[in-house]
C-alpha cells in the first residue's frame, strides 16, 4: 500500500473551501499498480493513513501543506520508503534537515527551528545565473515551456543509472543541504 500525497489548486483567491482542489497524477498510480502495489490517495489528516501505508510518494506541485509532514516522520520512524519528486524531494529534504536541527536545539518547535536556520543554514536555495528561469510559471503549457531549464544529474549516481541521462526537469530551487541521516 503506497500513499500518494495530492497536489493542490492554488487558484482559490477567495479562500473558499468549496473551491479547494486536490489532484493525483494518474501515471504514478498506474506505475505503483504495475509494480504490484496498491496506490492510496491521502486526503485530509495524514495521520489517519500512516498505519495503512507501507511507503509513500510525494509528487511535485505548487504547495506544501504542513498537515502532510507526519508522512515523512512516519517513514523515518518506521523505516518506510518515501519517494519525493520535484517539490516532494525538496519537502522531504527540508523536513529531515529540520528534524536534525531540532535534535541540536531540543527546545525548539518545527517552525521555530525552520525560522532559526533558514538564513544561516538554508534548507533550499534559489537557482542563480543561467540556471534560473525568469518567467512566471502557471499551469499553461506555454509558460511552463518558457521556464523550463535543466537539472544536472551526477554521473555514477543511482538517479543517473535509473534515467540514463545527464539532466532533466524544471525547477527554481535546489536542496541546499542533504540530511546527514541519508548521506
Amino acid at each position: 500500500m503506497i500513499g500518494i500525497i495530492p497536489t493542490f489548486n492554488l487558484n482559490n483567491d477567495a479562500n473558499d473551501p468549496y473551491q479547494d482542489r486536490a489532484s493525483f497524477v494518474t501515471m504514478y498510480s498506474e506505475k505503483i499498480k504495475e509494480s504490484g502495489g496498491i496506490p492510496l490517495g491521502i486526503l485530509s489528516d495524514a495521520s489517519l493513513y500512516t498505519s495503512l501505508c507501507d511507503g509513500y510518494l510525494w509528487p511535485g506541485g505548487n504547495k506544501i501543506l504542513k498537515e502532510y509532514i507526519p508522512i515523512i516522520e512516519d517513514a523515518v520512524k518506521n523505516n518506510k520508503p518515501v519517494l519525493g519528486i520535484c517539490l516532494g524531494a525538496q519537502t522531504i529534504a527540508t523536513v529531515l534537515n529540520v528534524i536534525e536541527d531540532q535534535q541540536e536545539n531540543q527546545a525548539k518547535s518545527f517552525k521555530e527551528t525552520y525560522d532559526l536556520n533558514k538564513e544561516t543554514k538554508p534548507y533550499l536555495r534559489k537557482l542563480e545565473d543561467e540556471n534560473i528561469h525568469l518567467h512566471v510559471v502557471t499551469k499553461e503549457k506555454e509558460t511552463i515551456d518558457k521556464a523550463r531549464h535543466k537539472v544536472k544529474i551526477q554521473k555514477n549516481s543511482l538517479l543517473h543509472e535509473i534515467f540514463g541521462c545527464d539532466d532533466l526537469s524544471l525547477h527554481g530551487m535546489f536542496i541546499a543541504r542533504t540530511p546527514k541521516m541519508y548521506l
